[in-house]
């Protein structure tokens, strides 16, 4: 039932057609915080909360592995949390990154390489302190990329105790040299912390990934005033080097968007039983970017001020690496309906 439609250059759109479908990864908890990786080969690489699902390109599942089991040689580990995977096509392997664990005295991030590009073989899993700083924060939250020489995962760090929307202490970045984790190596690493602006930490940093099996060494990321009623500013950051070199810094400018983002309201959604049923949207943070040709595009949740409704904000950044990026933005604007928590996938 969809028309066609001319794009930029005059070609038509054509419509997606399902070829082929299958039951996905299950899970118990709620929100199941799922995640999913695909190799050049087509194997699909899927985990939640409770386990990690490999199946072959036809759909087929050839392993399934509890969370706990996966990193069993670690030690026992209670609540894991926020599965993220990446597959690396420069090395064909295989990422993965949890928490577990939500207090101070009990927070380790999990990190995971796969020893081949077969990703039910045995992987390379390794321990990070989620609770570095030594002022009861621990670490949640993770977001993964990956440059050609390193793995760079954000956390938020968040009070015991305290509910993640108000015990926010500050979001940091790991940067860790990948091959490490590939070969089985101790790992090398440096943790960023006290990412500010103007005293303000920043919340909620998001990497830009690469959509290129041949990225570069350096990795942007992008932050917003996600708590914010009304506002235009967005955080550009960069790490300009690898970990190896000794030389990285982190760097950041400062942005203005053409138009407002803002705090999202909860989305409305189909009544259940009689009863409205409502999305949680949680703030405005930026929840996607991608990185190519110099060229950034994002999305994040905000409120759209028309009718006071849940949308996304979505923008491009050009010239990144120019001393005045160009910003275009827009919020996504559908009558009836409303948005939450984007994606995006450059093809």
């Amino acid at each position: 039932n969809q028309a066609k439609k001319k794009s930029g250059n005059g070609d038509e759109a054509v419509s997606p057609k399902i070829i082929q479908q299958f039951e996905g990864n299950l899970a118990n908890s709620i929100p199941s915080d799922n995640d999913v990786a695909v190799g050049l080969d087509g194997t699909i690489v899927s985990a939640v909360n409770s386990n990690l699902q490999i199946y072959n390109s036809n759909g087929v599942s050839i392993a399934n592995r509890s969370l706990a089991a996966l990193a069993s040689k670690l030690g026992t580990f209670t609540m894991n949390s926020d599965p993220r995977l990446l597959y690396d096509p420069q090395t064909d392997r295989y990422v993965i990154v949890w928490f577990t664990g939500s207090l101070s005295t009990t927070n380790k991030i999990i990190v995971g390489f796969t020893k081949t590009n077969n990703p039910a073989d045995s992987w390379n899993f390794y321990t990070l302190n989620g609770a570095s700083f030594n002022d009861s924060t621990w670490s949640d939250y993770p977001i993964i990329s990956l440059s050609n020489k390193d793995l760079f995962i954000t956390f938020n760090q968040v009070k015991d105790n305290i509910h993640w929307s108000v015990g926010f202490k500050q979001s940091v970045i790991w940067q860790l040299d990948k091959q490490k984790g590939y070969d089985g190596d101790p790992l090398k690493f440096t943790l960023w912390s006290d990412i500010k602006h103007n005293g303000g930490n920043h919340r909620n940093i998001c990497p830009a990934k690469y959509q290129t099996a041949s990225p570069d060494s350096n990795m942007y990321f992008l932050s917003v005033r996600n708590v914010a009623n009304s506002n235009d500013t967005i955080f550009l950051l960069e790490i300009n080097n690898t970990y190896a070199s000794g030389k990285a810094q982190l760097k950041q400018k400062i942005l203005k968007s053409p138009i407002k983002y803002g705090f999202p309201p909860n989305a409305f959604q189909k009544k259940v039983a009689g009863k409205i049923q409502q999305l949680m949207t949680n703030d405005a943070r930026v929840l996607a970017a991608i990185y190519e040709n110099n060229h950034i595009h994002f999305g994040s949740n905000s409120i759209l001020p028309s009718d006071i409704t849940a949308t996304v904000f979505l923008g491009s950044i050009k010239n990144v690496n120019s001393i005045n990026p160009k910003v275009e933005t827009k919020l996504l604007d559908m009558p009836g309906m409303e948005f939450g928590y984007p994606s995006m996938a450059y093809v």
